[in-house]
């Protein structure tokens, strides 16, 4: 979104409220924040007052912020309908006028807030009517298109009076894009700058991704400090400002500083930002980053002479992966680094992943640490020589409501385990309760999580013929497609003589009750002889 700097001049124009398109007792956006602030409560932690109607047709909801960073994109001849309304509205601002802005405001805000600035910028409305008629749109809107158009517009006015407004919906992430352009556009910029950055520490998610981008290049030693510490992890995927965080952030200065190896937050930072940089994504990762062998390097020479962590583990077998993609080449992963390089780091990480400490960490983890603790050392344990999946199965054997290891248990080619898997999830899933029916319902988000878990296990059992028929049957009865999609595989996979007797009788009713037509196909394919 550009940030296009404007200020509008103009006659005075006294005006009350103005009739409101919406219903009454509709609770405006800017309430529902405000009450939020007062209890001290993350407004990104709440559903905004129009969430219903934002996500009606959709079949499962867009986290906050993230479709208007995904999906955004200009059009300028809505923006040029938008901006016509807009100047009926400010010559004329009855109920009619108005209704019609509002509607077209309703179906999308980041297609036409920067055409419509441009346009603006060209032709000037009046500076008070303009202000006027977006404090009380943005104030009293229950929609958040409208309320994010009037955020962008709210900014072209040059001045600090609406600084708390901008700050108040800058820390909604669904708000925070539009915030900055208005901050950016209304305040001086060494002020914009400090509300800014106050903002992207107060946000974890699409906003924080999108404050960071827009700051990091030209930022000072505090936010690079905070930046490579934590500000590139957001709850959307660090793999989105770790290169940011190394280049810009200046990774390998901090690393290179004096006091470096006692400074714990940066050490445990460049963990997470080499994972990030090595795992890769939707941003340039560690074969773009010109300095990584370098800080790779030093941070394995730092840490070696302090106590281990699991998180640092997991950056040295993140770095030995890499490393190893030129001492071990193959055709899947083209080397990153020179042989010199790789050789080197590749020697620290192994020596790093050796340390006995380190090995009593990840089982410690693995027998009692909860969450974070205990994924982070099943991920590592394989590296240290550790097997993880007798820990993980215990632990789903005392659970009774999770989805959390079913995955991870199905990543085994052992007959054996694999029975002992099915077994228990036939007996701990409520099969006869996910197998309502076929629908087109997604299935996504914690509501669903055991028909999450029945994914995570049927789409493995075309690896193992004639295992699980049980939780294939009530796949294929799944309100969830993606359930069904992957009991046809499974069955597509096996061959006819694997399938149990009830098998064809299943598929017949199967398709003639699903709803999808390539679902449908696919089980036609499946019945036919051969």
């Amino acid at each position: 979104m550009a940030l296009l700097p404007f200020l509008i001049s103009g006659r005075t124009w006294q005006t009350g409220d103005f009739p409101a398109p919406w219903a009454p007792d509709r609770q405006s956006i800017h309430d529902h924040l405000k009450a939020l602030e007062a209890r001290g409560v993350d407004p990104n932690r709440e559903d905004l007052p129009d969430s219903e109607a934002a996500n009606a047709g959709r079949s499962f909801r867009f986290a906050p912020g993230a479709f208007d960073n995904l999906f955004g994109s200009d059009d300028v001849t809505d923006a040029v309908t938008a901006v016509n309304a807009l100047r009926t509205v400010l010559r004329r601002p009855d109920a009619r006028a108005i209704a019609t802005l509002y509607d077209l405001l309703l179906d999308g805000a980041i297609t036409i807030v920067d055409p419509a600035i441009e346009q603006l910028s060209a032709e000037p409305p009046p500076a008070d009517r303009f202000a006027a008629f977006f404090d009380w749109l943005v104030r009293q809107a229950p929609d958040r298109e409208p309320v994010k158009f009037a955020l962008a517009m709210l900014g072209m006015l040059d001045s600090d009076r609406f600084e708390p407004l901008f700050m108040l919906f800058g820390r909604h992430e669904e708000f925070t894009k539009y915030a900055a352009v208005a901050v950016s556009n209304a305040l001086p910029e060494d002020t914009a700058r400090d509300r800014l950055e106050t903002l992207a520490r107060a946000v974890e998610g699409w906003g924080r991704i999108d404050l960071v981008s827009r700051l990091a290049a030209d930022a000072g030693s505090d936010f690079r400090h905070w930046l490579v510490r934590e500000g590139f992890r957001n709850t959307v995927m660090d793999e989105y400002l770790a290169y940011t965080a190394a280049t810009d952030g200046r990774l390998l200065d901090q690393l290179a500083a004096p006091g470096a190896e006692a400074d714990d937050a940066l050490l445990d930072g460049a963990a997470g930002i080499f994972v990030a940089l090595v795992a890769g994504g939707p941003a340039e990762d560690m074969a773009d980053y010109a300095d990584g062998a370098a800080a790779a390097r030093l941070w394995l020479e730092l840490v070696a002479g302090r106590p281990p962590t699991l998180d640092r583990g997991l950056a040295a077998v993140a770095l030995l992966g890499c490393a190893r993609r030129t001492t071990a080449p193959s055709d899947d992963a083209p080397p990153v680094w020179s042989t010199t390089d790789s050789t080197d780091i590749e020697r620290h990480a192994a020596a790093y992943l050796a340390r006995s400490e380190l090995a009593d960490l990840t089982l410690t983890a693995l027998r009692d640490g909860e969450g974070g603790l205990f994924w982070m050392a099943q991920k590592l344990a394989p590296a240290i020589g550790i097997d993880p999946w007798p820990f993980a199965f215990d632990r789903q054997a005392r659970e009774t409501d999770t989805q959390d290891h079913w995955y991870d248990l199905m990543q085994t080619n052992d007959p054996d385990r694999i029975g002992r898997v099915l077994d228990l999830a036939i007996d701990r899933l409520p099969l006869d309760a996910l197998a309502t029916g076929p629908d087109l319902l997604t299935g996504l988000g914690p509501d669903w999580h055991r028909f999450q878990a029945l994914d995570f296990i049927v789409q493995e059992l075309q690896r193992f013929p004639g295992k699980g028929w049980p939780l294939i049957r009530a796949a294929l009865r799944s309100p969830v497609i993606r359930n069904r999609n992957m009991a046809v595989r499974a069955l597509t996979a096996w061959d006819k003589s694997d399938w149990p007797p009830d098998a064809v009788p299943l598929l017949r009713q199967a398709t003639r009750d699903e709803p999808d037509d390539d679902v449908r196909d696919q089980l036609d394919a499946l019945l036919k002889p051969g």
